[in-house]
């Protein structure tokens, strides 16, 4: 006579325990999961800093080089019509008005302190022509032909530096430039720049090297052409925010600095 097996099932204790283990095992890998993204939330973050940074500091330089800027090469012993005014300056703590009949019109005290940089260039070659190798911060070359006799105001362009924020709140840096109209516009170049300082480096005794470094508040008007280096410091935050709560809520952020030596000697004002 055969037995008749009995079917079995899982009692309530391993049924318990199938769950905790299932749920612990849920658990580890959302974790794992969430370190990961935070992992690469953090790479990303400081990549894009780093581009940022980089990319600012770059604009900065090239516009500090290009300062003072004039094309000798005409035929003869004729020369460029001399700037008319600084072609290196700046402002300490102040933000400026983007959209503008003047290119040093203020909005008012700087975004976390930061200065503005102005720098101007000879953007036509000697004839009057417009030098398409001569661009300003926005990468543009300039939108006007001086006619003869050539006007100084006419071919001498604009690049500037400031802070502002954008509709969201945003710090950005903006570029500052002479548009066609002949007023001034202003772009955002670089988001998360929240701070934008500049020392100058003054030749007190005409050997070509700074002698000591000032802001902006303390060098005369007559000293601006004793200019001969630009020291930067830029404070670039990311866009990824900490995972705590909203009241307090951090972002990783990164010094920049470089110091610039001025390549053209600015005129006399």
């Amino acid at each position: 006579m055969k037995s008749t097996a009995t079917q079995q099932g899982m009692t309530l204790i391993e049924c318990m325990i199938a769950l905790t283990l299932g749920m612990l095992v849920i658990l580890a890998s959302t974790a794992l999961f969430l370190s990961a993204q935070k992992t690469y939330l953090a790479i990303d973050d400081s990549a894009r800093i780093g581009d940022t940074g980089a990319f600012a500091m770059d604009a900065l330089a090239m516009a500090i080089r290009q300062a003072a800027y004039a094309d000798h090469s005409g035929a003869g012993t004729v020369s460029p019509p001399k700037p008319p005014g600084q072609t290196l300056f700046g402002l300490d703590d102040t933000t400026l008005i983007g959209r503008s009949l003047y290119p040093d019109q203020r909005r008012g005290r700087g975004i976390n302190g930061s200065d503005v940089l102005f720098t101007r260039f000879m953007a036509t070659d000697s004839a009057g022509a417009i030098d398409r190798n001569m661009l300003n911060c926005a990468g543009s070359h300039s939108a006007r032909k001086a006619s003869m006799p050539v006007s100084a105001e006419a071919i001498y362009n604009w690049s500037i530096f400031y802070i502002a924020l954008d509709t969201g709140g945003e710090p950005e840096l903006f570029c500052k430039y002479r548009a066609k109209n002949d007023k001034f516009r202003a772009d955002a170049i670089a988001r998360g720049v929240e701070s934008m300082q500049f020392l100058y480096g003054v030749d007190l005794n005409q050997d070509g090297l700074p002698d000591t470094f000032l802001n902006a508040d303390a060098i005369a008007a007559s000293d601006w052409r004793k200019v001969v280096a630009v020291d930067i410091a830029l404070s670039v935050h990311g866009h990824s925010r900490g995972a705590e709560s909203k009241i307090g809520r951090s972002r990783s952020s990164r010094l920049f600095h470089r110091t610039i030596i001025l390549r053209n000697h600015p005129y006399a004002p």
